[in-house]
């Protein structure tokens, strides 16, 4: 099983922390926009990374009770 990484936010500074230390992992990333959630799931994923894009949004605490 490989561990995971849960990005919140996909911003620059996230995706390049991702390409740091994400190498073998699987790299979650959530952001309350799809579309740049999807962006940087993308460009990981032509980097070789193994990514899945979700929408999320953490300031919303009914985001976690479902």
């Amino acid at each position: 099983m490989k561990e995971v990484i849960l990005l919140t936010g996909a911003g620059q500074i996230r995706m390049a922390i991702a390409r740091r230390i994400g190498h073998g992992k699987k790299i979650v990333i959530g952001d309350k926009n799809m579309e740049n959630a999807q962006s940087v799931s993308k460009i990981l994923t032509e980097a070789g990374f193994d990514t899945k894009a979700f929408e999320c949004d953490i300031s919303s605490r009914n985001q976690y009770r479902t």
